[in-house]
């Protein structure tokens, strides 16, 4: 799909995600998150998976379609089955929905189970938007797997203790949209052609804070995202090799510094929903 509002160069070709597949792999990145509703993004992975021949190498996450949620349990089934298949994998490390309403559905717990007893997925959860969200949903048992947006701009998720709780609770967590879709990369030129002028004092303010430290934006991301306790997943989106590898450097480069991240968290206001919210920007 063309993804995210800093996406240049649209959405990737076949030999293009071959090129990232193989470079990840080789790197040591193991967990692949995609989705039912992401294009045809299962497909082109599941065909990196067999050229490469590493379809035992990794730990696929994917996420049932938000058009199935109220389906039965035959058709869930069949979708993860088709996932699976189109993945070229034999299961799925992680099964997330998108939306937390199915977690409360009796049929959908059942669902969950049949889809653990027949070997098709190790783990179930679900991706949230909210901190709210989260807390409600860390109580859920069907919630092995816990995908936030979470990045150096968002305290909520640290102030309400959602970071706390899911360790406590010995639940995984996956923090996506950790450069918030790259708008955090985007001067101010570029944020008033995408018409986002009302995000400029923020980001400025936050700018302003990263020029306190010695580190770029995305090495204080990975820094002080690498630095939260527990079992973490942090998921990069990439468009090309050249940006994998750019964020690969940068993983390995920075040093985590603990100091770095007490501070921030110290010194982060908290930024208004509107610029926390993808779906809030226009």
């Amino acid at each position: 799909m063309n993804y995210g509002i800093a996406n240049s160069s649209g959405q990737p070709g076949q030999e293009d995600i071959d090129q990232i597949v193989s470079y990840a792999i080789e790197n040591g990145i193991r967990f692949f998150d995609t989705a039912q509703a992401y294009g045809n993004s299962e497909s082109v992975i599941g065909i990196s998976l067999e050229k490469l021949n590493q379809k035992n190498s990794v730990q696929i996450v994917s996420k049932l379609s938000p058009d199935l949620q109220e389906c039965s349990a035959d058709i869930i089934v069949k979708s993860v089955k088709s996932s699976v298949q189109k993945l070229n994998v034999k299961s799925l490390h992680g099964f997330l929905v998108h939306r937390a309403e199915a977690l409360y559905s009796e049929s959908y717990s059942l669902t969950v189970q049949m889809l653990k007893d027949e070997g098709l997925i190790n783990k179930s959860g679900v991706s949230v938007y909210t901190p709210g969200e989260a807390i409600t949903a860390l109580d859920n048992p069907l919630v092995e797997i816990l995908q936030i947006p979470f990045n150096i701009l968002d305290r909520r998720w640290i102030d309400e203790g959602v970071l706390e709780k899911a360790e406590q609770k010995n639940v995984q967590l996956f923090f996506r949209s950790i450069f918030l879709q790259g708008l955090i990369f985007l001067n101010n030129y570029e944020l008033k052609k995408r018409e986002l002028n009302w995000a400029i004092p923020y980001l400025e303010q936050f700018n302003k804070l990263v020029s306190t430290t010695s580190l770029t934006a995305m090495e204080l991301s990975f820094n002080i995202l690498s630095n939260i306790p527990g079992d973490n997943i942090i998921i990069i989106g990439v468009e090309n090799l050249a940006q994998l590898q750019k964020n690969i450097m940068c993983i390995e480069e920075v040093e985590q510094d603990k100091t770095v991240t007490t501070t921030w968290w110290s010194s982060i206001p908290v930024f208004p929903e509107k610029l926390l919210n993808p779906t809030l920007w226009n």
